[in-house]
């Protein structure tokens, strides 16, 4: 039963969670106070202290979940459920907090600047391809670089058969193994038409994998000239590099950028919402059907691409 409960989230999620309850145990055990079930009191208590330390409204509604989740596990009733003065106190913690420093995005037009200014660097060909395919698939960098401190993992990580083309009809194929939103890690799908333009995420994966011939299907997707996978970090500092040769402020930018210049560039264009939601991978029940309809997905690259 209790593996059963553990695994009914990501392992990014009970990570999450399991920090948040140890920090609500150890303060609790400090004031000598019962840890379960909790007291609107304690609860309240845990909140001014988390929010003395400097915490946001946001970082504290995380460590609120924490200890629903705690409580579910060990069949309590959830006593945040009902509690107006807990409601409250967030809601001012929240309107305290300094407004979150978002990134921006990376647009078409700045992607297709840096495509230009990749040439001039080692191992050009990887990286405009994993820039391509990181805007016109609006992937997360977790989805197609290695984590650091991690090793590549083929049942978890991109690999080069994950990546397959339909010639007749002009598009690729990208299959995700695992992704944030895929909860039971069946495996996502993605399609991504030609743009026929020197930032074409087809064109570049076509022409990145006939100057690798030796791969196999299971070898890490991205590597360098010596066969080293892509790390999120050598990525995220080489568009940071990239950004500030073509004049832009790169502490603005990080490799979510891309996902977010896609649905950004989407919206530029004249996308409908629900358009957007199939490109990024959104959660919507009303939206779902199309996530399996490449011949809507693969127009998406000629469309983002026209300006």
């Amino acid at each position: 039963m209790n593996h059963l409960m553990c695994n009914a989230h990501k392992a990014s999620t009970r990570a999450t969670y399991t920090s948040a309850q140890r920090k609500f145990v150890e303060f609790i055990n400090s004031l000598g106070m019962v840890v379960l079930p909790a007291t609107e009191y304690s609860i309240l208590l845990f909140i001014a202290f988390l929010y003395l330390k400097g915490l946001k409204g946001s970082s504290i509604r995380v460590y609120l979940s924490g200890i629903r989740n705690l409580h579910i596990k060990f069949g309590y009733q959830n006593p945040l459920e009902n509690s107006p003065r807990i409601k409250l106190a967030v809601r001012g913690a929240l309107a305290l907090s300094t407004p979150p420093n978002r990134m921006k995005p990376i647009t078409y037009k700045i992607l297709y600047k840096l495509i230009e200014y990749c040439s001039r660097f080692e191992n050009s060909l990887m990286l405009q391809t994993a820039m391509a395919l990181a805007f016109f698939g609006c992937l997360r960098a977790a989805e197609f670089c290695i984590p650091d401190g991690s090793c590549f993992d083929s049942d978890i990580n991109l690999c080069v058969g994950d990546i397959t083309f339909n010639y007749v009809a002009g598009y690729m194929v990208l299959y995700l193994k695992r992704s944030k939103t895929d909860m039971y890690n069946q495996g996502t799908k993605i399609y991504i038409g030609c743009s026929g333009t020197k930032a074409c995420a087809y064109c570049l994966m076509h022409q990145y994998l006939s100057m690798k011939p030796k791969l196999s299907n299971t070898d890490p997707l991205f590597t360098d000239k010596y066969g080293v996978p892509l790390k999120k970090s050598y990525f995220v500092n080489t568009i940071k590099l990239l950004l500030s040769l073509c004049g832009i402020d790169p502490q603005k930018y990080s490799g979510h950028s891309f996902r977010a210049g896609a649905s950004t560039t989407g919206g530029n264009r004249g996308f409908k919402k629900w358009e957007i939601k199939m490109l990024g991978r959104w959660k919507s029940e009303a939206y779902a059907c199309y996530l399996r309809n490449p011949k809507i997905a693969v127009n998406f690259a000629k469309k983002l691409a026209n300006f």
